[in-house]
């Protein structure tokens, strides 16, 4: 997957926050878009990245008490940012603050506090952040795309609907945007919606395997089997160390009573990860789909090594043993 510069902003669960250089790239152009000069610019800029190193002594949010500092609202921002480098996002909130306070109707600063809060978890708040960054610049695709990220937290999945549906108004060919659509409109049982938001998210980019894999799940609930495999084939094939697809592909091939499929994707899986307790049970059973006992018998007792605590393989193992006597 590319790195794009809006990953320091907008994908705050699961993905990294800050590349430093790309960050103070757009530092760079804010200020050079400003009344100030693009030297003057350079060298703002040029101050902030010999200040990087210190902060590792200095994670607070000060600066020098002369007042052409302190009354700066963009050495602020910078300072926040590189808070936020350091993972101190209470501390870069205060720095945010203070750029507020010297300018209230600065939207980078309301965006960089609300993605402060949501690192903290504080999803009310960061949605606030990012609403009032909208207010200041309703076509920042961005502030969109972390509001429905905070709303999506909070459990209001219209309201992220709408804000994702403004993204791709913006940036249609934004995949990530679309994917993130389909979810949220998984959320709200819209499941025919959501399979169209991913097979949009895979006209951009067809390699997306989390877009084949879930529209795997939608279309296995939706007991539309054969489709169902052809997307987790797709997963596979794109990332074939991806073992819940194989896993997900023995269990429509069982349930289609394909015992030979099923065992065969089953072991893939267990190749990849081969503590994986339910792909041990199910493989039993699709061995005695088979009329394959002993290999049965086998599998769920490798279930079992794995974790003797679980009942499925204990209750299977019993019922075999029982039927022998």
């Amino acid at each position: 997957m590319k790195n794009r510069l809006w990953f320091a902003s907008v994908w705050l669960f699961g993905y990294s926050l800050i590349f430093p250089s790309q960050l103070l790239a757009t530092e760079f152009n804010t200020l050079a878009s400003t009344k100030q000069s693009s030297w003057l610019a350079f060298n703002q800029i040029h101050s902030v990245v010999d200040n990087v190193n210190k902060l590792t002594e200095r994670n607070t949010c000060e600066l020098d008490d002369e007042p052409i500092k302190v009354n700066n609202y963009q050495l602020w921002i910078n300072r926040g940012i590189n808070l936020q480098q350091f993972k101190k996002y209470r501390e870069s909130i205060l720095c945010f603050d203070r750029a507020l306070l010297i300018e209230p109707n600065l939207a980078s600063a309301w965006l960089r506090r609300g993605i402060s809060f949501s690192y903290l978890k504080k999803y009310q708040s960061a949605a606030l952040a990012y609403e009032r960054a909208l207010k200041l610049n309703p076509d920042d695709y961005i502030s969109w795309y972390n509001q429905a990220s905070a709303l999506k937290k909070l459990g209001k999945f219209k309201l992220a609907l709408t804000a994702y549906e403004q993204v791709i108004k913006i940036k249609p060919e934004d995949y990530l945007a679309w994917y993130d659509r389909g979810k949220t409109l998984e959320k709200i049982g819209k499941y025919e919606q959501a399979i169209a938001s991913y097979q949009q998210a895979l006209i951009i980019e067809p390699d997306y395997y989390l877009a084949w894999y879930s529209q795997g799940n939608l279309l296995t609930r939706l007991k539309r089997y054969q489709a169902a495999i052809i997307a987790y084939q797709k997963v596979v094939k794109i990332k074939p160390d991806y073992y819940l697809a194989w896993y997900n592909q023995g269990n429509l091939f069982l349930t289609l009573k394909q015992y030979q499929q099923a065992i065969a994707a089953y072991h893939q899986a267990l190749i990849i990860n081969p503590k994986y307790e339910q792909a041990w049970n199910n493989r039993g059973a699709a061995f005695e789909g088979l009329k394959q006992t002993n290999q049965a018998l086998e599998s769920y007792n490798q279930a079992l090594r794995v974790n003797p605590n679980y009942q499925t393989p204990l209750n299977n193992r019993h019922r075999l043993l029982s039927q022998r006597k």
